[in-house]
């Protein structure tokens, strides 16, 4: 599941990159905020580290 959500992250940053090729506009992370910034910079070291819960069993634990 790690594994699957970094490849699909990381897919972003090749369509971002393809995306702005075409555009030659402004970078959609330089629009964020720092603290958001941030928080997609955390979770991405989070995924690393295999810090990861599965979603059904979150929103299992959730949904009660």
């Amino acid at each position: 599941m790690a594994q699957k959500t970094l490849n699909y992250i990381l897919s972003l940053g090749i369509f971002r990159e393809k995306t702005m090729e075409k555009e030659d506009k402004v970078d959609f992370w330089n629009t964020l905020s720092c603290e958001q910034q941030k928080d997609i910079e955390a979770g991405i070291i989070n995924i690393n580290n295999r810090e990861v819960i599965d979603y059904e069993t979150f929103m299992t634990k959730h949904r009660q």
